[in-house]
């Protein structure tokens, strides 16, 4: 997850829990994003498909 942290510095005035809901907003965005680019089996082991497979789009 996106450090607090890293947030808070493009967001210096919003309180901790509405730096949670962006955290939380910006890993969604990103387990969709990679659920689109691999498919719904995107949390397997990447080391296991070889190269050529890994760029195919």
């Amino acid at each position: 997850m996106l450090p607090l942290d890293v947030i808070r510095k493009y967001y210096p005035v919003l309180s901790d829990e509405e730096l949670k809901e962006i955290q939380e907003v910006v890993y969604l965005l990103a387990c969709a994003v990679m659920q689109h680019v691999y498919g719904s089996k995107w949390m397997g082991d990447f080391e296991e498909v070889d190269q050529e497979e890994k760029w195919r789009v």
